[in-house]
């Protein structure tokens, strides 16, 4: 279990830095549209749940060192909208894979904003609506993961945290 751990917690870190680059324009984007905390408040969670979890791996189970109650709390918290959060990835990305009226609307929009332009190079939506789905696929199963293994590391780990 510890290995998986590991190895999905230092995978996650680059998705880590992501949602926390979407998490600050969803947070600025909320000035001009309060319905954009919603969003920012999902991906800063996440962030804070990676990284208090990273906290927890490399000082409370890999240096064996203790580690203080209130990085349980932070964990365990954000670890409900974190299972949220990958739930809501895979969800999304199946519903959307069986909507192929979505992707024709799309790169009909695309087809008409590049006959206005002067290039009239059209990009394939088809291929990265793809691309962006699989990856929505493969984060949210790998967020799911890292979760309940997580809650399972922390129950055997329980020790490490002071009270």
């Amino acid at each position: 279990m510890l290995p998986a751990y590991r190895i999905l917690t230092y995978i996650l870190l680059p998705l880590a830095l992501l949602m926390g680059l979407l998490a600050l324009a969803f947070l600025f984007a909320s000035a001009a549209n309060v319905q954009a905390l919603l969003p920012a408040f999902l991906c800063g969670s996440t962030v804070i749940y990676l990284f208090t979890s990273l906290s927890f791996l490399q000082k409370g189970v890999l240096a064996h060192q203790p580690c203080k109650a209130s990085l349980f709390d932070w964990i365990r918290v954000n670890s409900f909208v974190t299972l949220f959060m990958g739930s809501l990835f895979i969800f999304q990305s199946l519903y959307f894979r069986g909507n192929t009226e979505l992707a024709e609307q799309l790169q009909a929009q695309m087809d008409s904003m590049a006959a206005e332009m002067k290039t009239k190079e059209v990009p394939e939506v088809g291929q990265l609506i793809n691309w962006v789905l699989n990856f929505m696929l493969v984060s949210g199963v790998l967020l799911l993961a890292h979760v309940l293994i997580g809650i399972q590391m922390l129950k055997k780990y329980a020790g490490v945290f002071k009270i």
